[in-house]
């Protein structure tokens, strides 16, 4: 092969590497947690007031190892803290989300 041709053949992966990353394509390996915010919008981003919190349940089933986040279970956006144990919540971080607002979480222990 030709020299160029082979600058050519290397620089290819470099140009989609770069194409990817501006383009907000992320890959995120199997086991993994991510946070992905958006680089531009049309509508504002994180930083101009919103915000994110992170769920992890105290008590549940415990999470087998293959798994990394808690199943989703209804219970009122962890609000119901009775029906998140009733319907098969896990321990740990959890795969819910929680949208912008406010909610009355159940900080403390159980006494029930």
């Amino acid at each position: 092969m030709e020299p160029l041709s082979l600058i050519l053949l290397g620089a290819i992966p470099v140009v989609v590497a770069i194409s990817l990353r501006l383009l907000g394509i992320r890959y995120i390996p199997h086991g993994r947690v991510g946070i992905v915010e958006k680089l531009w919008s049309g509508r504002g981003n994180m930083k101009d007031g919103g915000s994110i919190g992170y769920i992890y349940a105290r008590d549940g089933e415990p999470l087998p190892p293959t798994q990394t986040l808690g199943r989703t279970v209804p219970c009122n956006s962890f609000q119901d803290a009775r029906a998140f144990l009733e319907h098969g919540g896990q321990r740990g971080r959890q795969r819910a989300i929680l949208r912008e607002g406010v909610y009355a979480l159940n900080l403390g222990p159980c006494s029930w």
